[in-house]
C-alpha cells in the first residue's frame, strides 16, 4: 500500500524482506591477497548461504581496495564473482573491469549482484580476480592498508 507522501510497502504481497545474512569482513590481513595470472584465480574470499525457497533472490556485494602494479600499458584488473562452479558476470570484462595505462593504480572497487540461484540447497559465493593480458602484472585485492566485505542478502521474492 501506499498513501501520499509515503515509502510503498511490499509486505501484503510478501516480497522484498531480507530473509537472512551471510557475510565475511577482515580488516585485518598481514598482506593483499595477489595475483599475477592473466586467467581468473580465486581469492579465497568465499561466504555460503542456503536459500530458503527457490524463489529467493541473493543480493552481494563486495567491497575492498585494489592495487595493480602494471608491467606494461595495458595493464589492468579483472573482478568477478562464482556461484558454486558458475560465474555470475561473463565476457572479457566480466564483472570490474579496471584500467590505467602505464601507472600503479590504488582505488576502492565496489560490486553490488543480484543472483537468482533457483535452489534451497547450500550455495557458495566467491570473489575471482585476474591480470589482464597481453602480459602479467602484480593485481592484488585487500591488504595491510585496507579490508574486504563480501556479503550475501537473501531477499524472499
Amino acid at each position: 500500500s501506499q498513501g501520499a507522501g509515503s515509502v510503498p510497502v511490499f509486505d501484503a504481497a510478501g516480497g522484498g524482506k531480507i530473509l537472512q545474512v551471510q557475510y565475511v569482513f577482515n580488516a585485518s590481513l598481514s598482506s593483499a591477497i595477489d595475483t599475477t595470472s592473466n586467467t581468473m584465480a580465486t581469492s579465497g574470499i568465499t561466504f555460503d548461504i542456503t536459500p530458503a525457497a527457490t524463489s529467493s533472490k541473493i543480493y552481494i556485494i563486495f567491497e575492498t581496495g585494489y592495487t595493480y602494479m602494471p608491467s606494461n600499458s595495458q595493464q589492468g584488473l579483472v573482478v568477478n564473482i562464482k556461484r558454486d562452479a558458475t560465474f555470475l558476470g561473463t565476457g572479457a570484462q566480466a564483472m570490474s573491469y579496471n584500467h590505467s595505462p602505464g601507472v600503479a593504480w590504488n582505488n576502492n572497487l565496489t560490486l553490488h549482484v543480484v543472483d537468482s540461484p533457483s535452489t534451497t540447497s547450500a550455495i557458495t559465493y566467491s570473489v575471482w580476480f585476474s591480470s589482464v593480458q597481453p602480459s602479467a602484472g602484480t593485481v592484488a585485492l585487500a591488504g595491510t592498508a585496507c579490508s574486504y566485505c563480501f556479503s550475501g542478502m537473501e531477499i524472499g521474492a
